[in-house]
C-alpha cells in the first residue's frame, strides 16, 4: 500500500465510534456476552479522547 493509499483515522472518527456505540447500547444492540468487550473498547476509546484532546486555550477569556 503507498503512502497515497493510506488509511488515516481521525481524531473525530474516534470520537464518533464511543458516541455509536453509547448510541446502540441505549438502543440495546448488544447480547449479554458482548458487553463487557464493548465496555471495554468504549472505556479506552474514551480514555484516549480525553487524554488526545486539545488543551482549550483560555485567550479567549482574556478578551473580558
Amino acid at each position: 500500500m503507498s503512502d497515497a493509499d493510506k488509511i488515516t483515522v481521525q481524531f473525530s472518527d474516534i470520537k464518533a465510534v464511543v458516541s455509536i456505540i453509547d448510541i446502540v447500547s441505549e438502543r440495546g444492540a448488544f447480547k449479554g456476552q458482548e458487553l463487557s468487550i464493548v465496555g471495554t473498547l468504549r472505556d479506552k476509546l474514551a480514555a484516549y479522547i480525553i487524554q488526545e484532546a486539545p488543551a482549550e486555550s483560555n485567550d479567549d477569556q482574556e478578551d473580558d
